[in-house]
């Protein structure tokens, strides 16, 4: 799993996850992000279903969407 801001300096969140998904296809981004504008999600460029948590977030928030994304990878198929 990779949990990442969508807004960093020098490379956003989505850029990381797809660079990392080149040599590690099964992991599994979770995005945050600070920005209250739904603009600066969508120019992100999430994909439908990416597993977003906007902040600031609780700890159970954070605990609660972590764990979906949990669960997501566990259904994923092995190799």
């Amino acid at each position: 799993m990779l949990f990442t801001d969508i807004v960093m300096p020098g490379m956003n969140g989505v850029e990381l996850a797809e660079r990392l998904a080149a040599s590690r296809p099964e992991v599994l981004p979770v995005f945050t992000s600070g920005y209250a504008d739904q603009d600066v999600v969508d120019q992100a460029l999430l994909k439908p279903g990416s597993l977003f948590l906007p902040k600031p977030y609780s700890a159970d928030a954070l605990v609660t969407r972590l764990n979906e994304a949990l669960a997501q990878v566990s259904r994923m198929p092995r190799e």
